[in-house]
């Protein structure tokens, strides 16, 4: 397998088949999409990029069987995984911001200026994956889940039975999640 020179036509078979240096040809080749991507979304966290691309590649090994080039150019999968890692390490450190104050500290009760920007780029990132579901389940999760409304006045404001709501939700959630799966 080592005589087989890695290129453009064949590197997505031979990272399918665990060759290490078609990753290589991945860092070479898409390094530099990788770390803007990341950069882009941890722009607060310069010190978390590389630990990020680093998991990123990790996911593109491990995770290649999912990519179908019928449905995507490798870059735009590519993207894809560099944008919900990104966005997973954002949030960890948010929920650390939020959750665990420095020892000695008081929370301030405002926020940080930090943990403003942080909350409104998540609030913006959620707003973005709730695009792939449809109008009337993109209301239903943004009132229960971002909101944080009851189900059931949830369900009495969209004039809908309680069931409805938990239906649309349970779809919503596991297509969600498929997605999350196929770029993780």
């Amino acid at each position: 397998m080592h005589g087989i020179e890695i290129n453009e036509l064949n590197f997505i078979d031979l990272l399918g088949k665990k060759d290490e240096r078609a990753l290589y040809y991945v860092i070479d080749k898409y390094g530099g999409l990788i770390q803007s991507v990341v950069r882009k979304y941890l722009h607060l966290m310069p010190d978390k990029c590389e630990e990020c691309a680093n998991d990123v590649l990790l996911a593109v090994w491990e995770q290649i069987s999912h990519f179908d080039p019928e449905k995507n150019e490798f870059q735009g999968w590519l993207a894809s995984i560099c944008k919900y890692k990104a966005i997973d390490f954002k949030r960890r450190y948010y929920k650390q911001l939020t959750e665990s104050p420095l020892s000695g500290t008081e929370p301030d009760s405002k926020g940080s200026p930090e943990e403003a920007v942080l909350a409104h780029e998540i609030s913006e990132e959620t707003e973005g994956l709730l695009q792939n579901l449809s109008e009337e389940d993109r209301k239903l999760f943004w009132d229960c889940y971002v909101e944080g409304e009851p189900v059931q006045s949830v369900a009495l404001s969209h004039q809908m039975e309680v069931s409805a709501v938990y239906n649309h939700l349970s779809r919503g959630k596991k297509k969600l999640k498929h997605l999350r799966e196929v770029y993780k």
